[in-house]
């Protein structure tokens, strides 16, 4: 699993379901008169969706290597 598209997809799937599930503790109402879970629930929803789309779109596009070096990360905060 060296695709970044891939990786991209499933951390936003992984972002999507842990607000989503935790919007389910609110009370969602209906769309005509919505309760406090109803918005991050949607927008977590949408956010799975890009996710899965990236996912999928990464089987059909060229691959980009993942790289990470820890070395880079303490670079960028040593300046």
């Amino acid at each position: 699993m060296n695709n970044m598209n891939l990786v991209r997809g499933l951390v936003l799937m992984a972002v999507a379901l842990v607000f989503g599930i935790g919007s389910l503790n609110y009370q969602i109402g209906e769309f005509n008169r919505s309760d406090p879970g109803l918005f991050p629930l949607m927008v977590s929803c949408l956010l799975f969706l890009i996710g899965l789309i990236s996912a999928v779109r990464s089987h059909f596009v060229k691959p980009v290597p993942l790289s990470c070096n820890v070395t880079n990360i303490y670079m960028e905060l040593k300046q």
